[in-house]
C-alpha cells in the first residue's frame, strides 16, 4: 500500500493495472493498494514527477483482500444483525446507498464489505459536526493526520494509542483527560474495579505518591487578579507580564522586525507570550508543552522605540477552562484568541512532510533575492528575521533556517506566505485561524534531518567540563556580545564540551559545541565529535576536547610550530597549558612555562619529566620576561601561547624572537579592546587571536580566518573548513600516538555548580574542573510515610492554602 498526493478521480485514472484506490483520505490524498512490486514502481514514478508518494508498511498484506472465510465466521458470530444507529457513519458504502438493506444492518455482509471496498473518508467526514470530539480507537494513531487535515479546526481529534509511544497507558489516560477537558464526560469508573470500604489495614497508602512541587512561584490571588473579557468571560489576569526592552540582550533580536521604517512587535511574539503564560501555569518550560492556537485576532500593531528603554508593557490574561486569552498593552487589547495543550504524538503531518523530502522547484530565489523582494514591499527585516534560505517565487516552497528562537522562526514562515502574494502591497497578519506547535517533535526532526540542521545529532551528556570562557561570562568579565554569531541573544551560552552517549547507538563520544554544553543533552556537529577510546572512562574523556583542540589549533594550525623551536606556554598547569606542553615536547621543542605556585611546578615536573625545572617560571609577576631573555641569550621565543592579561600580556609580547608568533587564547584584552604597541612588529612578528568558536561558523568552502592582528599578516587566507578538519584529525592522531592523554580533574556534582565556578575562578585547580551531569545525587529518593486516622476521632488540618 502507499499514500499518494492525488485526487480520488486522478487515482482511478492513473493507477496501473492491478493497483486501485483503496482509501479516499482527503481532497488531494488517497491510499492505493496492490501487489508490492507494482506499488513500488508506481511510487517511484510519482516521486520522479514531484508528486508526494510514500509506501505504507502493511506487513506484506494489503488491507483490502477477499475474505470469504471472514464472512462465514461473522455469520456465526452475528446470527441476528441489529440496525445501525444514525451516528454510525459508513465509510465503505456511498451515501446514496445508506438506505439499502446492506447499509442499515450491522451484518456480516456489511463488515465484509468494509474490508473489500475502498474507504470513503472524505465524503463521510463531511457529516462530523463542527464542534465534535473525534476519538480514534486503534492500536496506532494512523488516521490522525487525515482527520486533522480534513476536519475544521473546531473539531478536537484524540488518539488513544500510538505504536512507538514509550508509555501507551499514560497516553490513553491523557486522552481520557483531553476528552473531559473538551466537555465530554467519560465513564472512567469502568476502567477499574471500585474498592469496597473500609479497606484492609495492609492496603498500600497513596500519601507517598502525593508530593509538593515548589519549583514554580505563584502569586497570591485576590479580587484584583480577575477581570472580565470583552465577551463577558471571567479571566485570570496579572499572572504574566512582559516589559519589552530592546536594550535587553534577550530581546534585542526584536529590533530586526522592521516594517515600513518602524520596529513592530512580531505577531509571533504575541503567540510566544501566550504559550509561555500557559507553560507557567502548568509549571513547565514552554518547549515541554505542545500547543495549538485557533481563531487568533491581531487587533492592532505595537510600535516600539529602540531608544526608550521599556517601550511597551504587555499583559496576558488566560482563561484556564476554555483556553481563551487576551494580550493587552496601554489599556487596550492587541491580540485575542484561544490556546490549548495538544498531544505531542499527534505530529504525524509534520513527520510525513519531512519524510516526503520535497524536491525544490527548478527556479528558486536565494535568501538575498527573497529579502530584496520583501524590502521593495516595505519589509525591512534584519538578523534573525532573515531566516529564509531559499524560496519559490510563488511561496509554495521554502527552506527556513532554525536558530533556536521560536519568534523569528515562526515569523519567517509567515514571510513565505507574504512572498506568495501577487500584489506588492504591505500587509500585516490580522488573523491566524489555526497553528499547531509540537516543540519536541520539531526539535527531534530538525536534529535528525540533515537538510534542516546540517547533520547534527543529539547526545546525552554525562560529564560537562568548565572553561575559562564560562567563568568569565558568569562573573561578568566577558560581555555576551564578545561571543561569535548570535550567541549573545540566546539565554544560555555556558559549556563548550561534553562527554556522553549517542542515544540511537549507545556509542560513547566526546565533542565540542559552540555553547550550551552545560546541559543534560546537546545537539552536536558529528564532525566535531570523537569516539571515546575503550580504556578511557567518560570522566577521562571529558577532559580532552577543548584543551587539545585549542592547543593543536593554536600551535600547529595557526602557529605552524616546527620541531626544535622554543615555546612559551602560560598557565602550564591548566588544561590548555598541559595539552600544549605535551604537543610541544612531542615535537622536541624547548618549553618555557609559567605557574602560580610551587605546588603546580612540582605537579608539572612529575607529569612531564622532560621539562627543565629552571624553565618553569612564575606567572604572578612580569619577571618571566627577563628570565626568558636571559636563558635564550636575548633571542626570545618562537611562539608564545598567552592567556595572561594587561601588563603580563605586554611582557609576553616582548619575549618574542624575530619572526615570532604570538597566539592569544585569552579573551579579556580582546573584548576590552586594549591597545598594543606597533614597535614590536618591526621584528616581523605576527599576532593571532585564537578563537576556537570561529570553527563552528563554517558556512562556505572558503572564507577568511577569524583573526585579530596588528601589523602585516603575510600568511594567505586559510580555508576554515580545512582548519576544522585539521584540528579533528590532529586530535584523533594524537589519541592513537599517545600524545593526547586525559588530564587530571576535579569533579563536582551537578548540584554543586556554583562551588565549581568559584573553585575554577580562584585558580587553585590543576587540569580540568568537571561537572557530573548524570550524577546519582540528582535522583531523589522516594519515601513512603504512612498515616492512619481513627474513624472515631476528629482532626484539624491547618495550612489549607499551602
Amino acid at each position: 500500500m502507499a499514500a499518494v498526493g492525488l485526487t480520488w478521480e486522478d487515482g482511478h485514472r492513473r493507477c496501473p493495472e492491478g493497483v486501485f484506490p483503496a482509501c479516499h483520505n482527503s481532497h488531494d490524498n488517497i491510499t492505493v493498494s496492490g501487489p508490492k512490486e507494482k506499488i513500488q514502481e508506481f511510487v517511484r514514478e510519482l516521486k520522479e514527477e514531484g508528486v508526494f508518494a510514500k509506501e505504507v508498511n502493511s506487513s506484506k498484506m494489503a488491507f483490502h483482500f477477499a475474505a470469504e472465510k471472514f464472512r462465514c465466521w461473522l455469520k456465526k458470530e452475528i446470527p441476528s444483525p441489529r440496525r445501525r444507529s444514525q451516528r454510525w457513519i459508513s465509510t465503505s458504502i456511498p451515501e446514496s446507498e445508506w438506505n439499502t438493506e446492506r447499509a442499515i444492518y450491522s451484518s456480516a455482509e456489511y463488515h465484509v464489505n468494509n474490508v473489500v471496498s475502498p474507504v470513503l473518508f472524505q465524503s463521510a467526514l463531511k457529516h462530523i459536526p463542527e464542534n465534535a470530539v473525534v476519538v480514534e480507537i486503534a492500536p496506532h494513531a494512523l488516521l490522525m493526520a487525515i482527520l486533522k487535515r480534513s476536519l475544521p479546526g473546531t473539531v478536537t481529534c484524540v488518539p488513544l494509542n500510538k505504536r512507538n509511544c514509550d508509555d501507551n497507558l499514560k497516553m490513553f489516560l491523557t486522552a481520557i483527560g483531553e476528552i473531559y477537558v473538551n466537555g465530554k464526560q467519560a465513564k472512567v469508573h469502568r476502567l477499574f474495579r471500585l474498592p469496597s470500604f473500609p479497606v484492609p489495614r495492609g492496603t498500600p497508602s497513596l500519601s507517598s505518591l502525593v508530593k509538593w512541587d515548589h519549583s514554580t512561584e505563584w502569586n497570591v490571588v485576590n479580587l484584583q487578579n480577575f477581570n472580565i473579557s470583552q465577551n463577558g468571560q471571567l479571566m485570570m489576569g496579572g499572572e504574566f507580564r512582559r516589559d519589552v526592552d530592546l536594550s535587553d540582550p534577550d530581546q534585542a533580536f526584536i529590533s530586526g522586525h522592521n516594517i515600513d521604517g518602524r520596529i513592530l512587535y512580531p505577531a509571533t511574539g504575541y503567540l510566544r507570550l501566550a504559550w509561555e503564560a500557559l507553560a507557567k501555569i502548568q509549571g513547565k518550560a514552554a518547549e515541554e508543552i505542545p500547543v495549538e492556537f485557533s481563531n487568533v485576532h491581531l487587533r492592532r500593531a505595537t510600535i516600539l522605540n529602540a531608544d526608550a528603554g521599556v517601550c511597551a508593557r504587555l499583559s496576558v490574561s488566560l482563561a484556564l477552562g476554555s483556553g481563551q486569552f487576551e494580550i493587552s498593552e496601554g489599556g487596550g487589547i492587541v491580540v485575542d484568541g484561544a490556546i490549548r495543550i495538544v498531544n505531542e504524538t499527534d505530529g504525524l503531518e509534520a513527520e510525513t512532510f519531512l519524510d516526503s523530502s520535497p524536491q525544490p522547484p527548478s527556479e528558486t530565489l536565494t535568501s538575498k533575492e527573497v529579502y530584496r523582494e520583501l524590502l521593495i514591499r516595505g519589509y525591512e527585516y534584519r538578523d534573525l528575521f532573515q531566516g529564509i534560505q531559499c524560496a519559490a517565487p510563488d511561496g509554495r516552497y521554502a527552506e527556513v533556517s532554525w536558530k533556536g528562537n521560536w519568534v523569528p522562526f515562526l515569523d519567517n514562515l509567515l514571510q513565505v506566505i507574504i512572498l506568495g502574494e501577487e500584489k506588492r502591497a504591505l500587509k500585516l497578519p490580522t488573523k491566524i485561524q489555526r497553528m499547531r506547535i509540537l516543540p519536541q517533535k520539531h526539535l527531534s526532526l530538525v536534529g535528525d534531518n540533515s537538510k534542516a540542521t546540517d547533520g547534527e545529532v543529539i547526545c546525552n551528556v554525562e560529564y560537562a567540563p568548565l572553561n575559562f570562557r564560562d567563568v568569565m561570562l558568569a562573573t561578568g568579565k566577558l560581555p555576551p556580545d564578545a561571543l561569535p554569531g548570535d550567541l549573545a541573544t540566546q539565554e544560555c551560552v555556558l559549556g563548550l564540551e561534553f562527554a556522553g552517549t549517542v542515544p540511537s547507538s549507545g556509542k560513547r563520544v566526546m565533542g565540542l559545541v559552540p555553547a550550551k554544553g552545560l546541559a543534560t543533552s546537546v545537539r552536536v556537529d558529528p564532525s566535531f565529535m570523537w569516539e571515546v577510546p575503550e580504556h578511557w572512562t567518560m570522566q577521562d574523556a571529558a577532559t580532552v576536547p577543548v584543551v587539545y583542540s585549542t592547543a593543536y589549533y593554536s600551535l600547529i594550525v595557526r602557529g605552524r610550530l616546527q620541531p626544535g623551536e622554543t615555546v612559551l606556554i602560560h598557565s602550564g598547569s591548566g588544561g590548555v597549558g598541559q595539552a600544549a606542553i605535551a604537543i610541544s615536547l612531542s615535537l622536541g621543542c624547548r618549553v618555557f612555562t609559567t605557574v602560580g605556585s610551587d605546588q603546580k611546578k612540582e605537579f608539572l615536573l612529575k607529569r612531564f619529566p622532560k621539562l627543565n625545572s629552571d624553565d618553569i617560571l612564575n606567572s604572578r609577576s612580569t619577571k618571566f620576561e627577563v628570565d626568558i631573555l636571559q636563558k635564550t641569550n636575548g633571542k626570545g621565543v618562537d611562539i608564545a601561547l598567552n592567556s595572561l592579561a594587561e601588563e603580563k600580556l605586554q611582557a609576553t609580547v616582548r619575549t618574542l624572537a624575530e619572526h615570532g608568533r604570538f597566539l592569544e587564547i585569552g579573551k579579556f584584552d580582546l573584548s576590552q579592546d586594549h591597545s598594543l604597541g606597533m614597535a614590536i612588529f618591526l621584528k616581523n612578528v605576527t599576532f593571532h587571536g585564537i578563537l576556537l568558536d570561529a570553527l563552528f561558523e563554517v558556512k562556505h568552502e572558503k572564507q577568511a580566518v577569524n583573526v585579530t592582528f596588528h601589523g602585516i599578516l603575510l600568511d594567505a587566507l586559510f580555508e576554515v573548513k580545512h582548519e576544522k578538519q585539521a584540528v579533528v584529525s590532529l586530535v584523533q592522531e594524537g589519541m592513537k600516538s599517545g600524545v593526547v592523554t586525559p588530564l587530571p580533574c576535579t569533579v563536582f556534582d551537578a548540584t554543586e555548580a556554583e562551588a565549581a565556578f568559584r573553585f575554577m575562578a580562584s585558580g587553585k585547580h590543576l587540569g580540568k574542573v568537571v561537572l557530573s551531569v548524570a550524577s546519582p545525587s540528582l535522583q531523589k529518593e522516594i519515601f513512603a510515610p504512612r498515616a492512619y486516622c481513627r474513624p472515631d476521632h476528629s482532626y484539624i488540618i491547618t495550612g489549607g492554602l499551602g
